[in-house]
């Protein structure tokens, strides 16, 4: 059966785009609260951490919550990152399409957790797998989607990208249609809400995002050689390089990737093309992506009153959120001293 995506209506969260506040004030804050940004300096004690206690040490010296545990720390932390752009940001946009992602990974899981019928998993079971904060309560939609109680109703936007997700499913009848559905939808929805903030900063990043994503996913099945159908249907939409362009490349050369890239501002990119196979260029390619996104974003503290300061600081933070889980793995014999070295993330260079 064919892979290749149907044409969709995308729906989006209702958004308050007139609310109460104001960015000159909501950045008056930031100026504050950058101060407790943990910066290269703490990025370098964070990875020299010989324990948890150190950890936790470092994070109170930046002003984390004070909770019984590190994992707790950091879930007050990132909500109340988000508490901050609720009640300051004038238009909840920024909000709703920084915390989408996480409802995406959510909807995955329990669409994947619905396929084994009676046999699924308690919610209490799966709360590690989901991310928080998000705009929907997980539980609500295990409740919805999993558990099937009749009473429990999604929002329009997000029982339409469900629906779709099981469509796909139905088709294929490989859990592979479910992510690729949910991630074509979500990252149109984030296209939408992000240009209805009129912010160009804003938008790029979201472009840039799909740009990268589309030429991870070109390399990936070039290496894995496959079909066109699957590389066509894994493809997300228009960036600064088209989806009919990146249909192009698939059977094009690597000369003729690496010219497409010179013309972007993907430049940098360039020289994976030949050497995505190779041991460790997987990795190189997804720290260097990371970069790329992080220089851009990081660019907005360099205004003065604006949501591009205010943004890059919530950025920022959740950066280091980041790089605390990979000491936190690091340091709970999940991951070894490579490993971890290599996923370190720096926000500003």
């Amino acid at each position: 059966m064919s892979t290749v995506a149907k044409p969709r209506d995308i729906l989006i969260p209702a958004i308050e785009t007139q609310r109460f506040g104001s960015w000159v004030h909501a950045s008056g804050r930031i100026w504050v609260l950058e101060k407790d940004l943990l910066g290269r300096s703490g990025l370098d004690r964070l990875y020299a951490a010989a324990s948890f206690d150190e950890i936790r040490g470092l994070l109170l010296e930046h002003r984390y919550p004070q909770k019984d545990t590190l994992h707790e720390m950091l879930q007050a932390e990132a909500a109340s990152l988000y508490e901050f752009l609720e009640e300051a940001a004038p238009d909840d946009g920024y909000r709703a399409a920084l915390l989408l992602p996480a409802d995406a990974h959510n909807l995955r899981v329990m669409l994947r957790e619905s396929l084994h019928g009676e046999k699924a998993h308690s919610y209490r079971s799966l709360e590690k797998l989901v991310k928080q904060p998000s705009l929907i309560n997980p539980e609500t939609l295990w409740r919805a989607l999993v558990s099937r109680e009749r009473e429990v109703a999604l929002p329009p936007w997000l029982q339409a990208a469900a629906d779709r997700a099981r469509e796909a499913y139905a088709e294929q009848y490989d859990a592979v249609s479910i992510d690729l559905s949910v991630e074509r939808d979500f990252h149109d929805m984030l296209r939408l809400i992000a240009s209805k903030t009129r912010n160009e900063w804003f938008e790029t990043y979201f472009t840039m995002v799909r740009d990268l994503t589309n030429l991870e996913t070109l390399l990936r099945c070039r290496l894995r050689r496959c079909n066109e159908s699957l590389y066509a249907a894994s493809l997300l939409s228009d960036g600064a390089v088209t989806k009919d362009q990146w249909l192009a490349l698939f059977q094009g050369g690597e000369s003729d990737i690496a010219i497409q890239l010179e013309a972007t501002p993907y430049r940098a990119m360039t020289a994976f093309v030949a050497s995505y196979g190779e041991r460790g260029v997987a990795a190189a390619f997804s720290r260097e992506r990371d970069l790329l996104l992080y220089r851009h974003l990081s660019s907005g503290s360099k205004q003065l009153s604006s949501a591009e300061r205010v943004l890059s600081y919530i950025m920022a933070r959740e950066v280091e959120i980041r790089n605390i889980r990979i000491m936190m793995s690091a340091l709970s014999d999940t991951l070894s001293g490579a490993e971890y070295t290599v996923l370190r993330r720096d926000y500003m260079e």
